[in-house]
């Protein structure tokens, strides 16, 4: 079921049809992608100015991160991508991170007579919420609530504490919609303590760290999940399928030296991601609405990195280890991977032998409850 990646990343994922889940040396494997999507988008627009020097391009960024949660427009996220795509600021069918989205803006701000500074900040919003027509009818609004959709609202992830950036997103329908699907596709949709865990280091891992590569969870869900890549991004992955019916190719081909290797993905990784959400597992369908809206409880603390350390274990000494040499192995996991992590040690009721959890040094000193989602205020 799950595409294993090229770069000796591995993992777990319960009662997913393969039962593995290639996943340890993703930070490695995250950051030679986005290298490489760099080299790509820049051989794309090379004749394209630039509308910001590198201190307005950290200023822009810096500020958008902030105004997003602050304005409100972090929700029209999607919205906003299609809109700059329209009006040839963005690439077509591309979803940016946070530099590339500030740069559309700065062509859009120009084009418009605005400053074009990058920032959506209060006049470029007002001006884009027209240009969008964000503000629906009540009938429209009530009409978009239905069984097609995830019901909000939902609650706000955050980080706040001493010694750590202060951080907040408001999770969409978007994100649970994703993640129900992200449970479906890595999971096999069953809702349980060890898929909640999983959730939870992936709600770690976004408000920690990666949240500044993706303005959008789901938008760091689909990078991470392969069912849920647009295109998959893996040429390895690519290569092992392109010969068969059930390979869709999207157009073009991958960078030298894969550039014989076409673009594309599975059939089924496509029906998944065309999947409507009355359509979703109930179970799936509950669990991401329930995380979203902080009805769960998280059972991992701050960790936001796993591993399959039983299989690792039987990957170098041909069998299965017994609980004892699976703790010790698991302890001395990331010293011997050279990795900067923790094991977060025994949890009740919880099977690590499926995934191992490890926090991050680098978040190690942070209270247990640093990372939370802020359960939405009711509805009258």
């Amino acid at each position: 079921m799950l595409e294993a990646l090229d770069r000796g990343i591995h993992g777990y994922f319960p009662f997913s049809h393969s039962r593995r889940l290639r996943r340890d040396h993703f930070d490695d494997w995250l950051t030679d992608e986005l290298d490489e999507a760099i080299d790509e988008i820049l051989d794309d627009f090379e004749d394209v100015d630039q509308f910001l020097t590198a201190s307005q391009m950290s200023r822009a960024v810096q500020r958008n991160q902030v105004l997003s949660g602050q304005l409100g427009w972090q929700s029209h996220y999607d919205a906003i991508v299609r809109f700059l795509a329209s009006t040839g600021c963005l690439r077509p069918n591309y979803s940016p991170g946070w530099q590339d989205l500030s740069e559309a803006i700065a062509c859009w701000q120009q084009r418009q007579g605005l400053t074009a500074d990058g920032i959506i900040g209060r006049n470029t919003w007002g001006r884009m919420q027209t240009a969008l027509r964000l503000q629906p009818s009540p009938s429209e609004a009530i009409s978009s609530l239905t069984a097609e959709s995830p019901r909000g609202p939902f609650g706000t992830l955050t980080v706040s504490t001493s010694g750590f950036p202060i951080f907040s997103y408001p999770f969409t329908s978007e994100d649970v919609l994703w993640t129900a699907r992200f449970i479906v596709g890595e999971a096999g949709g069953r809702a349980d303590l060890d898929n909640q865990a999983v959730i939870w280091a992936m709600f770690n891992r976004y408000a920690l760290f990666t949240h500044r590569n993706f303005p959008t969870f789901h938008q760091f869900l689909r990078a991470y999940s392969t069912p849920l890549q647009p295109v998959l991004k893996n040429p390895g992955a690519a290569r092992r399928h392109m010969h068969k019916s059930s390979f869709v190719r999207t157009g073009g081909y991958y960078p030298r030296p894969n550039d014989h290797i076409p673009r594309g993905q599975l059939q089924k990784h496509c029906q998944l991601q065309r999947t409507p959400w009355n359509q979703l597992f109930q179970s799936a369908r509950s669990l991401a609405e329930r995380a979203m809206k902080g009805l769960i409880p998280n059972p991992i603390g701050n960790a936001s990195e796993f591993a399959s350390t039983r299989i690792y274990f039987r990957d170098q000494y041909g069998r299965y280890p017994n609980q004892t040499e699976w703790e010790r192995f698991t302890r001395e996991y990331p010293s011997r991977s050279k990795k900067n992590w923790q094991w977060i040690g025994p949890v009740p009721n919880l099977d690590q032998m499926k995934n191992a959890f490890f926090i991050d040094k680098r978040a190690i000193n942070l209270p247990a409850d640093a990372i939370r989602v802020v359960s939405p205020i009711p509805e009258d």
